[in-house]
């Protein structure tokens, strides 16, 4: 960090994660120094170019955590938003139930025809040798 070698206010010394790193030399031998990126940030008086990497790594942490908290937010949302929606599927009758019904009736007459419902292997005719079946 180019701290010392700032010789104007509001002169960009540098970036760190593509935030600008800017000085404004208030007093001798202290500088005030400010962030600015898609979030700006005052990192207040320091006095070396360590104190200024730490508090400006301390203030994209905060940066990157409100980041998160905003995404978890979004998310949320459309979680909310999905399980409205579901609630409403939930509660609205199926469009094809009388299909349905009517399948299902259908199916009951074609096992009971085939004798289906009785187990086993009763709709087998027995006069046919097992291994003619299997040949079949």
């Amino acid at each position: 960090v180019a701290l010392l070698a700032a010789s104007q206010p509001g002169e960009e010394i540098g970036a760190v994660n593509g935030f600008k790193l800017v000085v404004e030399r208030r007093s001798e031998g202290q500088y005030f120094v400010n962030l600015y990126g898609a979030v700006n940030y005052s990192l207040g008086w320091h006095v070396s170019g360590q104190q200024v990497l730490k508090a400006a790594h301390q203030a994209l942490s905060l940066y990157e955590f409100e980041q998160r908290i905003a995404g978890t937010q979004r998310r949320l949302a459309g979680f909310k938003a999905q399980a409205e929606d579901l609630a409403a599927l939930v509660d609205k009758p199926f469009e094809k139930q009388a299909r349905l019904d009517e399948l299902r009736r259908e199916q009951i007459e074609i096992d009971a025809a085939l004798d289906l419902d009785k187990g086993d292997m009763s709709a087998v005719d027995d006069s046919v040798p097992a291994e003619e079946a299997v040949a079949a």
